[in-house]
């Protein structure tokens, strides 16, 4: 495939689904990594993307992996966790799925603060084992390298048999028509699993979710108590 050929196809991709991995288009285009690669920073030069760990994302879009994402908006995950600490009271049941806003929630938990939390995501259980008043429940299944989160149907297993006063969604995009969004089909059938388990559900959104469509649904706003970040 001729190197014009191949930059239709990734800007395309990246147009469509807003992220491209390296290791998806070595399989798609049918040539190397090495090709890839330059093929990725000839289009960064180009202005067409922005090349993040593991591939790259459209100009303006959020960065592809939870690593790549931990810096992204930090002040306004900052003040969302500010904001999302003023639900959370002593001895509650919370469940926080997985997400970089929900770590900066975590670090901002008093370490004396009485709670059982329940969570999908590997780092936030490793941040919670510090925690000596937490009583932590890991839900454990498939990993989603990406995110770094359990999937599929062994978690939602789990959900089943769980009641939380306080559920914290992580979010894609949000929309005011559509609802709550995220990129994965997987990732909207354990977040739906997650509400149904919980009495109340609390979306902290930083303000470039706002203008963002992602293809799978999780819920209406009418479902949820939204925060966004301020200007």
């Amino acid at each position: 495939m001729k190197q014009a050929q191949r930059f239709e196809q990734i800007t395309t991709i990246l147009h469509n689904a807003g992220s491209v991995v390296v290791a998806n288009l070595v399989e798609r285009l049918g040539v190397s990594e090495d090709t890839v690669r330059r093929d990725l920073r000839a289009l960064e030069k180009q202005g067409h993307l922005r090349r993040v760990h593991g591939g790259a994302t459209r100009q303006g879009a959020f960065p592809l992996l939870y690593d790549d994402r931990l810096q992204f908006a930090r002040d306004q995950k900052i003040e969302l966790a500010r904001r999302g600490l003023e639900r959370i009271e002593p001895n509650q049941t919370l469940l926080i799925d997985g997400g970089t806003t929900h770590a900066e929630l975590v670090r901002q938990l008093p370490r004396d603060l009485p709670l059982t939390i329940a969570t999908n995501s590997l780092p936030l259980a490793f941040q919670l084992t510090d925690y000596p008043a937490v009583q932590l429940l890991f839900l454990g299944g498939e990993v989603f390298k990406q995110s770094k989160v359990t999937l599929g149907a062994a978690v939602i297993e789990q959900l089943r048999f769980l009641r939380v006063d306080l559920f914290f969604l992580g979010a894609a995009a949000v929309h005011r028509e559509v609802g709550i969004q995220v990129p994965h089909y997987q990732e909207a059938q354990v977040k739906r699993a997650m509400q149904r388990a919980a009495a109340r559900t609390v979306v902290l959104s930083i303000r470039e979710k706002l203008t963002r469509t992602e293809p799978h649904v999780v819920c209406p706003l009418e479902e949820v108590e939204l925060m966004v970040a301020q200007d």
